[in-house]
């Protein structure tokens, strides 16, 4: 046999070329030192078992088991090792030994040599070489994986870019994996737990996977559901998520978001990020969210937003709750404001102060008893004698509790300076009220260092000061600390207006405690 393949060699290249290795090679002075030829390639051949020379030519290639070279452009391929004539003019190489047909077969390949061809399948996938047709198994950086049982997401620390978790039904937030139905990625690509059970009628459901319309469930993403009237059609599209009824009551499917609005019996309408449309068909009016309101969903209040009003909770009628108070969209002109008491039993207004609502339906006057703490708990009117009464039991030490009446404001880059006027002070290391008089005007100065106290005191108001250290000989109260009351913080100083009844009844039971 070895002479058939020198013979060989000879007839093509010469007597110093032969295959060695599956490449032409020179034998030189019989030193055993080689060199490649630039004009022939060696060819398997299964025939002989070995390799077999052949010139280079353009477009040709080896046909591995034939010994010999072939080219698809001269209408050849390479058939499991025999080189033929194609079938067809769609016919092309898998590879280099697999033939198969572009417009009705597929080639999936790990490499040249990996290769293999299938039949094609509608939305089916190559994952190397291996041919993917069930809509459940996907590829995830040449490996074949189960989403529902798996999830493939993207990874730097792997040469494909990609990594497989064993998460299943899971999505990706940025690179990290979460099981949709317990968690859900937040818009700062946080995985955070999220509830997904909900109930439409008595039925529960899982709200990642479907939606309630009206009374029925429907599959999101494959279906759609108009809310308004409870109809369920078929998605024509995937983007679609929203349907929106026409003035002729046609349903069309669309995409929400991107500022695109649907308005009832009238169609889609594009609005600005501050724009909103209140009632729906012809009557309907697009808005100003800055500036107006809408109420009760079809009732336009220009202007009412940027003058502090709010809508009514049953109704469609706008109050400033500094000033009103709406009950059952009524607003009466002589009852306290929200701000300051006001509320609601049934239809009719009360202050909460002074008087309670009993079983929702009638209005009784607070009875306050005469203990102090009894009387702020039952939110009783708090006045300035119940304040003084309370701070005069003052059971903590090393503070002291001043009332007094704001007359002016000094403002510096360092400090704050308030004058005050019939000041009373209580001192609380010695469990009395003590009346400090200064120049025989009973003023003195509050001051404030660089800190968060209250730089927005009232010119006229009185005021509780609760401050760590009590009020100087000379009339200045110096406070530092927080202007919140969190009460149990200690040394920080509290300033609080005594016509903000609830704070001062948070107040006093801090005190009283």
């Amino acid at each position: 046999m070895c002479k058939l393949i020198a013979i060989a060699v000879i007839l093509i290249v010469g007597l110093s070329w032969t295959c060695y290795g599956g490449r032409i090679r020179k034998i030189c002075n019989g030193h055993g030192r080689s060199r490649m030829h630039r004009n022939y390639t060696c060819c398997q051949n299964s025939g002989t078992g070995g390799w077999t020379p052949q010139p280079i030519l353009p477009d040709h290639r080896c046909c591995p088991g034939s010994g010999r070279t072939f080219s698809e452009s001269e209408n050849q391929v390479c058939d499991n090792g025999r080189i033929r004539e194609k079938t067809n003019p769609d016919e092309t190489m898998c590879g280099v030994l697999l033939p198969y047909n572009v417009n009705s077969q597929v080639c999936c390949k790990t490499n040249i040599t990996t290769a293999r061809v299938y039949d094609k399948v509608p939305n089916g996938q190559c994952c190397n070489h291996d041919y993917l047709t069930d809509d459940s198994i996907r590829c995830c950086g040449g490996q074949t994986y189960d989403i529902l049982n798996q999830t493939c997401c993207n990874s730097s620390e792997t040469d494909t870019g990609v990594r497989l978790y064993n998460i299943s039904n899971g999505k990706c937030c940025n690179d990290r994996p979460y099981d949709q139905t317990r968690q859900e990625c937040n818009s700062d690509l946080e995985v955070v737990s999220r509830r997904t059970i909900k109930y439409c009628q008595d039925q529960p459901y899982n709200s990642l996977l479907n939606g309630c319309c009206v009374i029925d469930l429907y599959v999101k993403g494959a279906q759609l559901c108009h809310h308004e009237t409870g109809t369920i059609i078929t998605n024509p599209d995937p983007s679609f998520d929203s349907l929106c009824r026409d003035r002729t009551e046609a349903l069309i499917p669309y995409t929400s978001g991107n500022n695109m609005h649907c308005i009832d019996l009238w169609g889609l309408q594009h609005l600005s990020s501050w724009q909103a449309v209140c009632g729906k068909g012809d009557d309907h009016v697009v808005y100003n969210t800055r500036t107006d309101l809408c109420c009760g969903s079809h009732v336009f209040h220009s202007g009412a937003l940027s003058e502090n009003k709010k809508c009514c909770q049953y109704g469609t009628n706008v109050y400033d709750p500094e000033t009103q108070v709406c009950c059952r969209n009524d607003v009466p002109s002589d009852a306290a404001s929200e701000n300051h008491g006001g509320s609601c039993c049934d239809s009719q207004p009360y202050n909460n102060r002074t008087h309670e609502c009993i079983n929702g339906i009638e209005i009784t006057e607070l009875e306050c008893p005469d203990a102090t703490k009894q009387r702020i708990e039952l939110r009783c009117l708090i006045t300035e004698d119940v304040v003084l009464e309370a701070a005069g039991k003052f059971k903590k030490t090393g503070m002291s509790v001043t009332v007094a009446t704001v007359t002016g404001v000094k403002k510096s880059k360092k400090r704050t300076t308030w004058t005050l006027g019939n000041v009373t002070q209580v001192l609380g290391k010695k469990k009395k009220i003590q009346i400090s008089k200064n120049s025989k005007t009973n003023s003195a100065k509050a001051e404030a260092k660089p800190c968060t106290c209250p730089h927005n005191l009232i010119i006229g108001s009185r005021y509780l000061f609760i401050s760590k250290k009590p009020m100087k000989k000379n009339g200045k109260l110096v406070l530092r600390g927080k202007e919140q009351v969190n009460g149990r913080s200690k040394g920080t100083d509290i300033v609080v207006n005594l016509s903000d009844s609830e704070t001062l009844a948070m107040v006093m039971r801090i005190l009283l405690d």
